[in-house]
């Protein structure tokens, strides 16, 4: 069978290279047109768990108190005060740019807002105030005063020193992108629980192919607007400290960092590669070959990540640069076993050298792709999404690079004029190095890599999955310091959102059940059954005060609201004083004649309509270097139901750091899962391959030593796993068992011709030792190229895979032939 396949692949390959070229190139253009429909994506979606519980209550539940997208834009003047004319007239200037935007829909600023205590009103006139900083009477001093003090205002359009201001602006909502997302959620729903029939399949994969071109052509709009809405401020940077921020924001420059590191990395790592080359082979044709092996291979898998509506996100942004480097690393085996054989037989003709040459490699390249493919394919069983996608991305890249090479390589070799003219090779005494230390010293490496082993150990334990957002990216970025002014002087950025259900075995009574108006509204703060409001009525509200006191109380939590920050506005016109039965009812009532605007504002995003169901939203100082999510997700919901009292059912956290939680705290079982995969999977393929477990048990050991070592120097040095690094460990353990796949294979083939152990390990370093210590370096120094990222996760990849590799490097020409000499598994 495999004869028979072998001679398939020579009449086609071998024996009509000029068929395969044009077949190949083809392909190669086919998939390059479609490759200008390739999408980015940075949404929030693309950082989100798979079929997250919460994410799924979160759009149920949650968006239901007012989702509106909104940017924020921090204001603070350089010289002038806030209440200056001047600066009035510049924040009303800059509100009126902002609005004439077509996807602008409203903007509140400090001079929008009505004001109750400047100079104080009755409380009869609650419901009614239409008094803001535009009216002429309004006294400025206690305006400044209310704002920067207010239970509503302060931290949210004024900071407590009253030196920054901040103006709200809220986005159009996508009607289409809602009801599309809906609806395939209900369709996965359905999948999910085995009642989708046919039509519901079809329908879902329409859907799903609706709302990925919709959300691509929304994202491409989102970032002309977030570039009109910087034009605008640019207009006014010269008078204030200005800063933008808001989820829209941070997902358009995070697209921006993704195009950068595609492109930035992507011809960086090509550059590279052509010096590399350059350097190793010193001949044209050995640098314009992989090259185009290596473009070919990435051009097809863009075009088809376009076709299929497969679009790159941050985790993924560097699938050009791993691409580039694995197929690279594949080609050059090709590359030196054909250099050896033409040095052996110069006189030899092309044809029948290339076919030694695919021949020999074709099964530890294989293999050495499969263990590659597996360790991607580990990322799959992550549960998140855009982990998910890499895995998918990288597993059909590497299947299409091996494909590329394996007809690429011995089509244009085949019809090259021979070479003459003896190659130089300046690694082989650098490879023979090794093998000399392996000889003279194993006992001693063997004794140093189970030290180190340990040591690693006892780091990976200390890994922890607590980060900041904001250590994303660089200090010189919008994004780090426009999230730093917003948690410094406005109220933090996170959002906690925790909603509170009435006991479930209340029921309203109505006011016609009640007699006299007097008795009924005497009656409002006694027993919970005469109510017609689980929440909006004295005894619930004292609960929703203590909850809302030890909010605030928290170190974490910056600004709180609730409906008893309505409540406190209220009290501030009531002389500071707690209201009495008669004037919360006048308080609710006034709340109903308020413009839709303001309750949208102040009553809708807190109070559900029938009263009985409460949202408390708090944000979270994300620069906080103490900040523990877990821990205060435990906290808040152990104080709900022990101090409290409420029990299973009344209370549900949701909102960004829970969902954000969700994912990290995910990241510890990814981890372990993810390396575990790898090793079983690639302990079978060695199975397979050398049929011994010893030899099997050896080839393995090498490779787990660089995972451990990296995942031992995150926990020494406390760098925490995030999307990004948690594919470290199963991505290195599966390029760096490629290097240990081709020694071992390469050993067994050499043993038969003298049955020495050493003699084997020096003529495999100075022969497939030399492949691999290119390869190697040229990996080492691809990943390196990473480190230039401003974006944080990227530069940790960068480091620790290239440290992974060189370590896998070292382990593959020392501490595996070490242990080869030792326990000698092919025999005495």
């Amino acid at each position: 069978m495999i004869e028979r396949l072998r001679g398939y692949y020579d009449r086609l390959v071998l024996d009509a290279p000029w068929l395969t070229l044009l077949l190949l190139v083809a392909a190669v253009v086919a998939m390059g047109t479609q490759a200008t429909d390739f999408r980015l994506d940075a949404s929030a979606d693309s950082l989100l768990l798979e079929d997250d519980e919460d994410l799924r209550y979160y759009r149920d539940k949650v968006a239901g108190y007012g989702g509106q997208d909104f940017l924020i834009i921090t204001y603070r003047p350089n010289e002038a005060a806030i209440l200056e004319d001047a600066t009035m007239a510049r924040l009303d200037a800059l509100s009126e740019d902002l609005l004439a935007l077509p996807r602008v829909d409203d903007v509140v600023t400090i001079l929008d807002v009505p004001l109750l205590n400047s100079p104080p009103i009755d409380f009869a006139e609650l419901g009614h105030v239409n008094r803001t900083l535009r009216d002429a009477d309004v006294d400025r001093a206690l305006a400044l005063q209310e704002l920067s003090t207010s239970a509503f205002y302060s931290d949210m359009l004024m900071s407590r020193d009253g030196q920054t201001t901040a103006l709200i602006a809220f986005l159009h909502v996508d009607e289409v992108a809602d009801a599309l997302l809906k609806e395939r959620t209900q369709l996965r729903d359905a999948r999910r629980a085995g009642t989708l029939d046919a039509e519901g399949w079809e329908r879902l994969d329409e859907v799903t192919a609706r709302y990925a071109d919709h959300m691509a052509a929304a994202s491409e709009q989102r970032t002309k607007d977030i570039a009109a809405v910087r034009a605008i401020l640019d207009n006014y940077r010269s008078d204030a400290r200005i800063f933008l921020g808001g989820i829209s924001m941070i997902a358009s420059d995070m697209i921006d960092f993704i195009d950068s590191d595609l492109h930035v990395f992507g011809a960086s790592v090509f550059v590279f590669l052509i010096v590399m080359l350059a350097v190793i082979f010193r001949r044209l044709r050995w640098i314009i070959l992989p090259l185009a092996a290596c473009s070919g291979a990435v051009v097809m898998m863009m075009g088809m990540l376009a076709f299929a509506r497969w679009p790159v996100t941050v985790i993924s942004s560097n699938f050009v640069s791993l691409l580039l480097i694995i197929t690279m690393s594949m080609i050059i085996h090709l590359v030196v076993r054909f250099r050896e054989l033409q040095a052996l037989e110069p006189d030899s003709c092309p044809r029948d050298l290339v076919g030694r040459t695919v021949h020999f490699m074709f099964i530890p390249i294989l293999y050495a792709a499969l263990t590659t493919i597996v360790a991607f394919v580990s990322l799959l069983v992550s549960g998140i999404r855009p982990v998910i996608d890499f895995g998918h991305m990288m597993t059909a890249g590497i299947a299409m690079a091996f494909a590329v090479i394996f007809l690429l390589f011995p089509a244009v070799v085949t019809l090259l004029p021979k070479t003459h003219g003896k190659e130089r090779d300046f690694t082989r005494g650098v490879t023979l190095a090794f093998a000399r230390l392996a000889e003279r010293h194993r006992r001693v490496i063997l004794l140093l890599a189970a030290i180190l082993a340990v040591a690693a150990a006892v780091g990976a334990n200390r890994l922890d999955v607590e980060n900041r957002f904001i250590d994303y990216f660089e200090p010189e970025t919008e994004i780090h310091q426009g999230m730093l002014e917003i948690d410094r002087h406005l109220g933090g950025t996170t959002t906690l959102d925790i909603i509170l259900e009435a006991a479930p075995d209340w029921q309203p009574i109505e006011e016609d059940d009640f007699g006299d108006e007097d008795d009924f509204y005497a009656e409002l703060g006694g027993d919970e059954e005469e109510i017609d409001s689980y929440w909006f009525n004295p005894l619930r509200l004292g609960e929703l005060r203590e909850f809302h006191n030890w909010l605030e109380a928290q170190p974490e939590v910056g600004k709180v609201l609730s409906l008893d920050t309505v409540v406190r506005m209220a009290e501030s016109v009531n002389d500071g004083e707690p209201l009495d039965d008669l004037k919360i009812s006048l308080l609710r009532e006034g709340l109903t004649h308020l413009d839709e605007g303001m309750q949208d504002v102040l009553v809708n995003p807190y109070l559900s309509e029938d009263g009985n169901t409460l949202r408390v939203q708090l944000r979270v100082i994300d620069s906080d270097p103490q900040l523990r999510r877990a821990e205060l997700l435990a906290r808040v919901e152990t104080f709900l139901r022990e101090e409290m009292g409420y029990g299973e059912g009344r209370f549900r956290l949701s909102g960004l750091l829970v969902l954000y939680n969700n994912m990290l705290q995910s990241l510890f079982a990814s981890q372990i899962q993810t390396i575990g995969f790898v090793f079983l999977a690639i302990l079978g393929m060695f199975l397979v391959l050398f049929r011994s477990l010893r030899l099997a048990l050896i080839a393995i050991l090498p490779n787990m030593l660089p995972a451990l070592l990296v995942l031992g120097a995150m926990g020494w040095l406390g760098v925490p796993l995030d999307l990004m690094t948690i594919t470290i460990a199963a991505i290195s353990v599966g390029i760096a068992v490629d290097n240990t796949i081709h020694y071992i294979v390469r050993f067994r083939r050499e043993y038969p011709q003298d049955r020495d152990y050493r003699a084997t390990m020096h003529r495999c370093h100075g022969s497939i030792g030399r492949a691999m210590y290119y390869t190697s370096l040229t990996i080492v120094v691809g990943f390196s190229i990473l480190m230039l990222s401003n974006f944080t996760p990227t530069f940790y990849f960068g480091l620790f895979t290239s440290l992974a590799m060189l370590a896998a490097l070292i382990a593959s020409l020392v501490l595996l032939p070490a242990m080869l000499l030792t326990l000698r598994p092919l025999g005495r």
